[in-house]
């Protein structure tokens, strides 16, 4: 009798040897190749030939990040990622978290101050190909190269919430000397573009932000709930060097709100953004790469395109603008998600008034 096949059933069935041949001739020309690459070629593969077998349209094939590492293991790759220090606390964390909640509290009661008026703010890098920084190599390598993750690809989010769950207009800096280096996109007019010769923030850029979007959201906050002119704010922000300079200081004292550095160290448990807000909207970023890369993938193959010939074009001239909507999106999801901003505060000691 013939024997059966052994181990499990392939989650693609037919489809299978089309994605291996994809993933296989995407690393051999040099692409980047990782989960989110893995499951948005699946996607549009699939998508291409019948997408009602895909979960999201009632079919059983759910492409997970397990899965996908699953299915580049069985191609010789092995998961790398770059040496990064790991993270730790200081010792007396404890004692720095007290110290700063009560500051902060201690100057809310003081001062009488509404949820509206306490704001954090924090930068986050965003990279025009937004996917993980994993890459998969073939096993027994040394050097892991990691295409696309270099800061010419990348642009700064500034966003800032408040304890009232609001979210303020972000800031966006993109790397160049003039306004020639924004992309071609119709941002919403209370959005500050920008733009420094490394795309990080600068003591300048901060003024500039504070110029245009937090004191005129201050200015708001009280004319709305008719409150004094000189009623005091409090904005909660880490020690980074671009937050420590005297103008700016002087400029939010000037707008009578108060600094309040977060400990060195302590920004992913006391810095509400870095607790909730900034992971959804990095998944979010890469959850409308993963899309638009698994419909241009189906697209091509209706077009007759072999799987083997399908390119996706990665260009900055090209993804730059995708990216600008990708922006627009993921902090859209953010305005929606009041209890999620207040969720963070909390999580890091500040609790709301309500």
């Amino acid at each position: 009798m013939p024997k059966s096949p052994r181990g499990r059933p392939l989650k693609l069935g037919s489809f299978d040897s089309e994605v291996c041949d994809y993933i296989t001739n995407l690393r051999k020309s040099g692409g980047v190749v990782n989960r989110r690459i893995v499951i948005a070629a699946t996607k549009g593969i699939v998508m291409a030939k019948d997408r009602s077998l895909l979960s999201e349209y009632g079919g059983p094939i759910d492409l997970t990040k397990s899965w996908a590492v699953s299915l580049m293991n069985r191609l010789g790759l092995v998961r790398r990622k770059g040496t990064k220090g790991v993270k730790s606390l200081p010792k007396d964390f404890e004692s720095l978290k007290s110290a700063f909640i009560d500051r902060v509290e201690c100057f809310r009661k003081e001062h009488k101050i509404p949820d509206a008026l306490v704001i954090n703010w924090d930068q986050t890098g965003s990279n025009f190909v937004p996917v993980s920084d994993w890459t998969m190599e073939e096993e027994g390598s040394k050097q892991v190269p990691i295409a696309h993750m270099d800061d010419k690809r990348q642009m700064t989010v500034l966003l800032a919430c408040s304890l009232a769950g609001d979210m303020l207009p972000p800031q966006l800096l993109y790397q160049g000397k003039t306004d020639q280096c924004h992309p071609t996109f119709k941002f919403p007019e209370d959005w500050d573009v920008h733009h420094t010769e490394s795309h990080w923030s600068t003591s300048e850029t901060m003024q500039r932000y504070v110029e245009k979007v937090i004191v005129p959201y201050v200015e708001q906050i009280k004319e709305n709930h008719d409150l004094p002119v000189r009623q005091r704010a409090i904005c909660v922000f880490d020690v980074y060097k671009a937050h420590r300079g005297d103008k700016l200081r002087a400029l939010l004292e000037k707008n009578y709100i108060k600094c309040a550095y977060v400990p060195a160290a302590c920004t992913d448990q006391l810095q509400p953004l870095d607790i909730l807000p900034n992971g959804v909207f990095k998944r979010t970023m890469k959850q409308c790469f993963e899309d638009r890369y698994a419909d241009e993938t189906a697209t091509q193959i209706r077009k007759g395109v072999a799987i083997s010939d399908i390119k996706i074009d990665l260009r900055l001239s090209i993804v730059k603008p995708l990216h600008a909507n990708w922006l627009l999106k993921s902090v859209d999801k953010l305005r929606n998600s009041e209890d999620l901003i207040k969720t963070a505060w909390s999580k890091c000691g500040i609790q709301p008034s309500n």
